[in-house]
């Protein structure tokens, strides 16, 4: 078993790489494993996201190549990003950051069927949502981090970014990973995630949800409805949510 406390953290070294191997016509599992194998932390973080309970099969997954193969390239990228991001932090906010983001990507992952999305989309989409923050963080530390204990709901959050710095988090992360060549539909679900009427992407719509049912934000439930998801439904999936988040933030996140 993986001793999460005791992963070295993935290296910023290593996005370009593996950027430029996923980017690669000709990538396979084994290309881009052979490029994650030269990071410990990313390595123990894939292969133990492989054989957890999203995505683990019915046998144990030791083989690096068969982890990208199960948790796909796309996962093995934002990974890579979220991992790195946190390199930046010199405070506490982003242990609260990545708690959130692992849960709205669970939650994604578990509505993405019932909007025709793929899960792993809905999942890699819904962990970088909030990469903006970490951005703006790492541009100004302390302010950012006292602005951000201020903000009371969503709109006044974006309202408050866009006044001090010139932007708002949604679409500094989008900005960011369209530069790190994520697929677009994870770039635009992270912009349009608190106005997924903007462009009514079903993976918008579905990051939006997460969110929105994470954040439980009085009033906010846009996007629920659009999946028609019921209080009896929505209670179970934060509950299962709930389960599974304790392993998981561990890995994505430590």
């Amino acid at each position: 078993m993986i001793n999460t406390k005791r992963q070295p953290p993935v290296s910023t070294t290593t996005l370009p790489v593996l950027m430029e191997a996923i980017a690669d016509r000709a990538a396979t599992a084994a290309s881009v494993a052979s490029v994650v194998g030269h990071d410990p932390g990313l390595a123990a973080r894939v292969l133990a996201l492989a054989n957890s309970s999203q995505f683990g099969l019915c046998r144990r997954v030791t083989d690096l190549a068969q982890a990208v193969t199960v948790v796909g390239t796309g996962v093995v990228q934002t990974l890579a990003i979220a991992n790195a991001a946190a390199l930046v932090d010199t405070s506490g906010f982003v242990a609260d950051a990545h708690g959130h983001a692992v849960r709205v990507a669970i939650a994604a992952r578990l509505l993405a069927p019932a909007a025709g999305v793929h899960p792993d989309d809905a999942f890699a989409a819904g962990l970088l949502h909030d990469i903006g923050e970490l951005l703006l963080l790492q541009d100004s530390p302390s302010e950012y981090a006292r602005l951000h204990a201020t903000f009371e709901t969503h709109a006044d959050q974006l309202r408050t970014e866009k006044q001090v710095f010139g932007t708002d988090h949604a679409l500094a992360g989008a900005e960011h990973l369209l530069d790190w060549r994520v697929p677009d539909v994870i770039a635009d679900a992270v912009a349009d995630h608190h106005d997924p009427f903007h462009a009514s992407a079903p993976t918008t719509i579905v990051v939006a949800a997460a969110d929105e049912l994470i954040s439980a934000e009085t009033g906010r439930h846009h996007a629920l409805d659009l999946l028609e998801l019921d209080v009896a439904a929505a209670d179970g999936l934060r509950d299962r949510v709930a389960t599974e988040a304790g392993a998981l933030t561990g890995l994505v996140g430590g």
